[in-house]
């Protein structure tokens, strides 16, 4: 497992962002999270003034109406445009200068639709489709059913224990902490985070930003493997010194010096055997 030690994250590993030792004042804040958080408001002002994102409050269509290129919910266009255009899907560079101007059109029609939007576009065919204000399309039975037989977001939906999600102690510019979690493999989470803004779940406050976040630990701690038994190896010998080496070595040259010269009386087993006695 990637940023842990064995079978157990190594915090050191992962920055602490902000302040955690004193207590929270918004007056003394730095600079960056005020600026943060400034911007935060001014983007949430925004919003309200345009109104509610459609692409969150409105239906989406269903495939067969999708297949059926109905009319988009937000836009009122019929969701794939004209079937018969030839220039979807070609590069810039290889339209003709009618499929261009036809390119440009429909690029103009989608500024003047949704002006100061700053959000991204879809397109499904030839016409543009704002990320703020159209639901997004569906997908189709097929993709949906290789989606629930995969084996990463079947892990995500079950309910065992997350080996490899780190949760994280967040600070927001209301003071209030909360928990939040995420891959362990991000060793930050303030540096994710310091453009978005989200409601505090606790006080409601809305916009809030991160001032401080620290790393907890992992959601799910493993049992550690068995550990494996180290093979047995033999006990090193009781070290000698030279003299008693020595002295063994006189013993034994004594010895062999006796039984080659054999014991009066007897015959040596180790001489050869005389002429005659040999067969």
């Amino acid at each position: 497992m990637t940023g842990t030690t064995g079978y157990r994250a190594d915090l050191t590993t992962y920055a602490t962002y902000g302040v955690w030792d004193e207590p929270w004042d918004q007056a003394a804040a730095p600079k960056a999270d005020r600026n943060r958080q400034k911007a935060a408001e001014r983007w949430a002002a925004r919003e309200t003034e345009l109104g509610p994102r459609g692409a969150d409050v409105l239906e989406q269509l269903t495939w067969e109406q999708f297949e059926a290129n109905a009319p988009c919910p937000g836009c009122g266009l019929s969701v794939k445009g004209d079937p018969d255009t030839k220039w979807v899907g070609k590069p810039l560079m290889v339209l003709t200068a009618e499929e261009r101007a036809a390119r440009d059109a429909e690029d103009a029609r989608f500024h003047a639709a949704h002006p100061n939007h700053q959000a991204a576009r879809w397109a499904a065919g030839s016409v543009d489709h704002c990320c703020r204000c159209c639901p997004m399309p569906p997908m189709s039975p097929r993709r949906l059913e290789e989606l629930r037989h995969n084996p990463v977001l079947r892990a995500l939906w079950s309910r065992e224990p997350c080996y490899d999600v780190m949760r994280w102690d967040v600070r927001w510019w209301c003071g209030c902490v909360t928990e939040e979690r995420l891959n362990m493999d991000q060793k930050a989470y303030g540096r994710l985070t310091e453009l978005a803004a989200r409601r505090c779940p606790i006080c409601a406050a809305d916009p809030v930003v991160v001032v401080a976040s620290r790393a907890a630990g992992l959601v799910g701690q493993p049992a550690p493997p068995p550990s494996k038994a180290s093979p047995t190896r033999p006990q090193p010998r009781d070290r000698r010194t030279k003299a008693e080496l020595v002295a063994e070595i006189s013993e034994l040259r004594d010895r062999i010096t006796t039984l080659e010269a054999g014991v009066p009386g007897e015959p040596n087993q180790h001489s050869p055997l005389p002429n005659d006695q040999s067969e």
